[in-house]
C-alpha cells in the first residue's frame, strides 16, 4: 500500500509541473492516477461513490464545455476523487475550491505588480492538493 501511494502522490507532483510550466496535463498521467487511485482506496469507497465520481465528470464536463476550465482538469477531478472517502468528498471539493480561488487571486496580483499577461489559472495544481488531502483522510 506505502508503495502505491508514494506512486500516487508522485504522479500528482508530476501533474502539478505539468500544469505549471506547460498548462496541460497529459492523458498517460491521468490514466496511471486512476489506476493507483483504485488501488489505493478500499474497494468499498469506489462501490459507494460511484454516482458522486459520474457526477463530477458530468459537471467537470459542462465546466470544460462552457470553457471555464480544461478538459485534463475535468479528468484529472474525476480520477483523484475514486481515492476519496465518500464522506470527505464535499470537504474537499470545498477545499479544491477554496485553494483555487486563492491561486486565481494570486495570479491577479503577480499580473498588477509584474506587468504579466497570465490568462490561465492552473488549476491542476489545486486538484493535485485537494487530492492528496483526500487520500491521506480517507486511509
Amino acid at each position: 500500500m506505502v508503495i502505491v501511494l508514494i506512486g500516487y502522490f508522485s504522479l500528482l507532483f508530476s501533474v502539478v509541473c505539468m500544469d505549471i510550466k506547460f498548462r496541460q496535463i497529459p492523458n498517460y498521467l491521468i490514466y496511471l492516477i486512476g489506476i493507483l487511485g483504485l488501488f489505493a482506496c478500499d474497494c468499498f469507497y469506489f462501490e459507494n461513490s460511484a454516482i458522486d465520481i459520474i457526477s463530477i465528470f458530468g459537471v467537470g464536463f459542462l465546466l470544460w464545455y462552457l470553457n471555464v476550465w480544461g478538459a485534463g482538469d475535468a479528468k484529472l477531478l474525476t480520477v483523484v476523487s475514486i481515492a476519496i472517502d465518500q464522506q470527505y468528498l464535499p470537504g474537499i471539493l470545498l477545499l479544491i475550491t477554496m485553494i483555487g480561488g486563492v491561486t486565481a487571486l494570486l495570479i491577479i496580483i503577480i499580473n498588477r505588480l509584474f506587468g504579466k499577461q497570465i490568462t490561465t489559472v492552473p488549476y491542476g495544481v489545486t486538484i493535485s492538493i485537494g487530492g492528496m488531502v483526500g487520500t491521506l483522510a480517507s486511509l
